[in-house]
């Protein structure tokens, strides 16, 4: 299932234009894929844009799950709906980079790093296109 998410994720770039590297980790998975946990890394010394959600995951709307449903039917995996990410964990490593500090005036370069921090949310059960 992880190779899915990085599928998903593979068309993000970051702040200089290349891929994103992330890391990923799913857990607690139901037997049929329905359900699981999501930790999404953000890795010490590689430069994001920023660390919010919506900018690396997208808006969690109904094009989201299509485009996750699409990677995961590739890899094998045909869960039944509704998807559920039941617990979404977000770890920012000390030294992770962090462009947005330099746009908003914290930072006089991009180098500048976090200290670090590990925040939670969900769930985040899928959206179906209405019929």
């Amino acid at each position: 299932m992880e190779a899915a998410f990085f599928a998903l994720l593979a068309y993000n770039r970051g702040v200089d234009g290349r891929p994103v590297d992330y890391g990923l980790r799913v857990d607690a998975a139901a037997a049929d894929a329905s359900g699981f946990e999501l930790t999404l890394t953000f890795k010490a010394g590689v430069c994001y844009c920023c660390t919010e959600l919506g900018c690396h995951m997208d808006d969690w709307d109904a094009g989201w799950w299509r485009r996750l449903r699409r990677v995961m039917r590739s890899r094998g995996l045909a869960p039944p709906a509704p998807l559920v990410v039941r617990r979404l964990r977000t770890v920012a490593e000390p030294g992770t980079r962090l462009a947005c500090l330099t746009d908003f005036g914290r930072g006089k370069r991009r180098s500048d790093a976090s200290r670090g921090f590990t925040a939670e949310a969900g769930p985040f059960v899928e959206v179906v296109d209405p019929a």
